[in-house]
């Protein structure tokens, strides 16, 4: 241990630099002391009322306000930082929720994250001209700033940085700024007025996200990259304007194009639309384009279009008629989620994938058309879509996902086409309505709670391609009498008839298969099997 402190004083002096003082303390400041500098570690919590921070501690002058230094100093009222300081730490000013005004010098180059996270009565703050980037949440959920003034050296605004400032009522982000980072203003309800700066490049995901009073944006000719969903619930956001000139994107009707017109960025939320026909010239809506844009009821996609991004007309609960171009080939992951107005849609013999949660709690879906060539149904695409009373499932179809249609409780009659070889987990679970399913040969196995809690299924007709039926894949099917297990399966899971309270005869044509726990509790069946037949 000797030589390692020898070894590493020695170091230090080569350096030209001096180790660390012990901590000490002054007042209600600890500080340590570094080649003749101090910094301030610590204040004291229970400190109240107006601080001018001191700017010498030991004689030496005080350069540094380390990270939470005075955090959670809730008797703040008022802080003046001295000029000499550089550098303040991430929390520094963290949880001061008394504190009404903060003063920062011209010397400050450096500004860390989080630095007055939650300081909910700070109504103004003046960000000095030497601050180059706001980090990470400098000032997220501070609830009462409502004035911010940020320096002419400013380059980047951090991610999160004003995050649920939902007092803060307009920004003018200066030119020398080049990065607005993700979700930057998110939660600014308040915020009416935003200027973006002439130089920004570049404005990530969620970057205005929930800013409900904004109501129109000017993009600058500069901004070459735009993030996904930055104007996403700003339910007022009703034109979008790109300056002429720019490279990247254009708009057209207040809707945000890239400059070709071949991608469609972002419908304004709060755009009244009611029927809208999407441009001949684009080929792909973009991620969350018509996110939340509860005006629009009608949208015709031409056959132009090749592609709909995921989460595209999600959560659009007015969206009643939906014409879908001859072309697309992919509806990506939730993009009708949550549209509770749709009632019938028929998707183009394009179409090969219908992605995971595509029609997800579309509680007014009563019919779907699928094309012929549609391969892969996701994950979730139709669960809980209450009203879907007809289905027809193409014999393109080869891969149907997890919960794809647990919870269509209209749903009567089922059949299983050939060409399907994978079924996911409670793909059809709490279908309550359902009374008979045809399994078509070709699908090997049935997984757990496949049919779980179809309380009114009467009817199953198992193929000979089956060969294991996994854990309570008909448990809760209280209709169910009989049923015939083909000699193909060779395993039954746990409980996978259980509380089948109806069930009495369960025939196998085979070996009778292998069994987990209990495959037939609380049921009362009874098996037949042939003489030759082992297992049971």
């Amino acid at each position: 241990m000797l030589k390692a402190r020898i070894v590493s004083c020695l170091s230090l002096l080569l350096l030209g630099t001096t180790a660390p003082s012990p901590a000490d303390q002054a007042g209600p400041y600890t500080y340590t002391v570094t080649n003749e500098q101090a910094t301030i570690t610590d204040f004291d919590t229970s400190y109240s009322g107006s601080l001018s921070v001191t700017n010498t501690l030991g004689g030496f002058p005080v350069t540094v306000i380390r990270y939470q230094a005075f955090a959670s100093c809730s008797n703040l009222t008022s802080i003046t930082v001295p000029e000499g300081i550089l550098s303040i730490g991430n929390d520094a000013f963290a949880s001061c929720g008394s504190l009404t005004n903060i003063l920062l010098p011209g010397s400050v180059t450096n500004l860390g994250s989080t630095a007055f996270y939650y300081c909910t009565r700070l109504p103004a703050i003046v960000i000095p001209d030497g601050i180059t980037a706001l980090r990470p949440s400098t000032f997220i959920n501070c609830y009462s700033l409502r004035d911010v003034t940020l320096g002419a050296g400013l380059t980047t605004i951090g991610d999160g940085a004003f995050d649920f400032c939902t007092n803060l009522v307009a920004i003018t982000i200066p030119d020398g700024v080049t990065t607005i980072e993700g979700a930057a203003f998110r939660g600014c309800r308040s915020l009416t007025n935003v200027v973006i700066g002439a130089k920004v490049a570049s404005i990530g995901n969620f970057a205005f996200e929930s800013c409900e009073s904004l109501t129109r944006v000017v993009i600058p000719t500069n901004v070459l990259a735009i993030g996904q969903n930055i104007f996403a619930a700003c339910t007022g956001l009703t034109n979008i304007t790109v300056a002429a000139g720019n490279p990247a994107y254009s708009s057209a009707e207040g809707v945000l194009f890239n400059q070709a017109q071949t991608l469609l960025v972002q419908f304004p939320v709060g755009k009244s639309a009611g029927l809208y026909v999407i441009p001949g010239t684009v080929t792909r809506l973009g991620t969350s384009a018509f996110d939340s844009c509860a005006s629009v009821t009608n949208v015709v996609i031409p056959d132009s279009v090749v592609e709909i991004g995921d989460w595209a007309f999600n959560f659009c609960t007015h969206l009643t008629n939906l014409v879908v171009g001859t072309n697309v080939a992919n509806i990506g992951n939730s993009v009708f989620r949550y549209c509770i107005g749709l009632k019938s849609v028929v998707l183009p013999d394009s179409v090969t994938n219908v992605g995971d949660s595509a029609f997800t709690q579309c509680s007014g879906l009563t019919s779907i058309t699928l094309g012929s060539h549609v391969t892969r149904i996701g994950n979730q695409a139709f669960l809980v879509c209450t009203a879907l009373r007809d289905l027809i499932l193409p014999d393109s179809v080869a891969w149907i996902g997890e919960s794809a249609f647990s919870g269509c409780g209209w749903l009567k009659s089922l059949t299983l086409p050939g060409s399907l070889r994978h079924l996911g987990g409670a793909a059809f679970s709490y279908c309550t309505a359902l009374t008979n399913v045809t399994i078509v040969s070709g699908l090997g196995a049935l997984e757990v709670s496949t049919f779980e809690s179809c309380y009114k299924l009467k009817t199953v007709v198992i193929p000979g391609s089956i060969t294991n039926i996994d854990a309570g894949a008909f448990g809760n099917c209280y209709a169910l009498t009989r049923i015939v297990i083909p000699g193909s399966v060779q395993h039954l899971g746990d409980g996978v008839f259980y509380s089948c309270t109806n069930l009495l005869r369960v025939y196998s044509t085979g070996n009778p298969p292998t069994a987990g726990t209990t495959p037939f509790a609380d049921t009362g069946a009874t098996g037949y099997y042939l003489p030759s037949a082992t297992n049971w």
